[in-house]
């Protein structure tokens, strides 16, 4: 009996990270059909297939993937990578080690396809995270690239979620039916899906697809592997929980009173901190002139030492 036990826990410990993907998927797609009737559960699971379905080379990495959809801080959480000196990826924003890019390095790491997003990317170290469009609905893609990824999810308001998506860009999600301006759903829905635009769908869709989504992820993410956020957390906490899961310790310099969260790169850019007297938050923290400067070269006068040390 103790022997058959031992076994049993030897292929539990043995099974793939994703090995209830099936189920959860079966449940997700049940709901997204309530949601979308014109969509049956079968169209929707073929959107979903488990990460092994093509088999692609495994990376033995373990990077940080951001699952949240756009407007729900995938912006803040790049720019607190960037501050904890991770390689990231924010759609087609780029931060390397120190927080230094460059147009250059940007416009090459567009050209990465995903297969090399973990081992090329991010100035060709490999992305440590990834946020953004995509990511989303590239779960199963990411998974079967690192198995060993973590993922990283934003305890989101819906309705706040919809009516920030609705003003994005000055109107480009209230006319638009691109895919990321679509209602929150873990596979990239094709140009038939625009009942699924957030400016077409109600706000009871987009509420129920948002918790179908946030189902879905409890469901198939081990605990071990999946870390909630919630922007009601006090800040220190924020800090706390991404370090501990990032596996990175805390700055020295860094000030976890406060969390950046800005939506835009350029208005994140000028004071991360809501605070005057440093003209770029990573300078402080990196303790580097030239750290953040990713729309322009870098003048060390454009950020003298002093304006720096008041904060350290």
């Amino acid at each position: 009996m103790f022997r058959r036990a031992s076994l049993l826990l030897a292929g539990a410990a043995a099974a793939p990270p994703w090995s209830a993907w099936d189920a959860c998927a079966a449940t997700y797609a049940r709901s997204v059909a309530a949601i979308f009737p014109r969509h049956t559960t079968n169209e929707i699971l073929t959107k979903l297939p488990p990460p092994t379905t093509n088999h692609p080379p495994a990376s033995d990495r373990t990077p940080l993937v951001l699952l949240a959809p756009g407007s729900s801080g995938t912006a803040s959480l790049w720019w607190a990578s960037a501050m904890l000196n991770l390689t990231s990826k924010h759609h087609k924003d780029v931060w390397l080690r120190g927080g230094r890019c460059g147009a250059r390095v940007r416009n090459r790491d567009k050209s990465y396809k995903p297969k090399l997003l973990f081992t090329k990317g991010c100035g060709g170290r490999g992305c440590e995270f990834v946020a953004d469009w995509p990511a989303q609905v590239s779960l199963s893609t990411y998974w079967s690239l690192a198995p060993a990824a973590r993922f990283i999810m934003i305890d989101f308001d819906a309705d706040n979620w919809r009516a920030t998506r609705l003003t994005f860009r000055g109107g480009w999600c209230t006319n638009a039916k691109r895919p990321d301006c679509r209602v929150p759903l873990a596979f990239d829905a094709d140009d038939a899906w625009h009942d699924t635009a957030v400016a077409v769908a109600t706000a009871n869709q987009t509420a129920a697809a948002a918790a179908a989504l946030k189902a879905f992820l409890r469901c198939v993410v081990p605990p071990s592997q999946l870390l909630w956020l919630n922007w009601q957390m006090p800040t220190p906490t924020l800090w706390a929980r991404l370090s501990e899961f990032a596996r990175v310790p805390l700055p020295p310099t860094l000030d976890t009173t406060y969390f950046p969260r800005s939506r835009t790169v350029d208005n994140q850019k000028s004071c991360a901190f809501n605070r005057g007297s440093c003209k770029d938050a990573l300078a402080c923290v990196m303790w580097d002139a030239c750290a953040g400067v990713c729309h322009g070269r870098c003048s060390t006068s454009r950020i003298p030492e002093f304006e720096c040390s008041n904060l350290l």
